[in-house]
């Protein structure tokens, strides 16, 4: 066993697991700064945002600390009303399933309006997976990142069921232990869907934007 080696991939693995402690802090940190209501979005964009510039950097590490928080900030600065008005879209839309779906329980409906119902989930779910990546793509409007997103969800089933499980294998972890929130509750979930969404992406063609670090 080469220990020389080993010594560096533990480092290496221990900067990253550093790094995406700080991006969930910053995520935290800016959805206060936004009063919660008005900050998860534009925070949860910059974090996507950042991440993808660290990625079409080589790599989360290869970014210095300091490039990522201004870049963070940038970020959250510049998509802060876009951010929120597709945010609370994808909010409302997430009511009105939840409404429909009370809805069929109470009045007892077949089989086919609960399909229907878990298909419309189906495809919800590929808008909320891939919204907040597609971004740090395309300079699409809302409506287009709707149907860009659907598209992608439809295309790519196989990898929207992964992303779920292992998404919802991260929930469950995060019950079980709770301290993993502050550090990894956001930034861990993030970073997976970030990098099936840039494959993705990167596999139709589609080219990052790039910003300056």
């Amino acid at each position: 066993m080469n220990v020389h080696k080993l010594g560096e991939s533990v480092m290496h693995y221990c900067d990253i697991l550093m790094r995406l402690a700080i991006l969930n802090l910053l995520w935290l940190g800016f959805t206060l700064l936004g009063l919660g209501l008005f900050g998860w979005a534009p925070a949860a964009q910059a974090l996507f945002r950042t991440m993808g510039q660290a990625y079409s950097a080589n790599g989360l590490t290869e970014v210095p600390l300091q490039v990522i928080y201004h870049q963070f900030k940038r970020s959250f600065k510049q998509e802060f009303i876009r951010a929120n008005l597709m945010g609370w879209g994808i909010v409302f839309a997430l009511l009105l399933l939840l409404v429909s779906g009370r809805a069929m329980i109470l009045m007892e409906t077949g089989l086919f309006p609960r399909m229907i119902l878990l298909t419309t989930l189906f495809l919800f779910l590929s808008v909320l997976l891939f919204s907040f990546p597609l971004n740090v793509y395309r300079n699409e409007s809302f409506l287009q990142t709707i149907r860009s997103t659907l598209t992608i969800g439809i295309a790519n089933v196989h990898l929207v069921v992964v992303l779920l499980f292992v998404l919802g294998s991260s929930v469950i972890l995060c019950i079980l232990f709770p301290g993993l929130i502050l550090f990894y509750g956001i930034s861990v979930p993030a970073a997976i869907v970030m990098k099936v969404a840039a494959h993705i992406f990167d596999r139709i063609g589609y080219t990052i934007i790039q910003e300056p670090m």
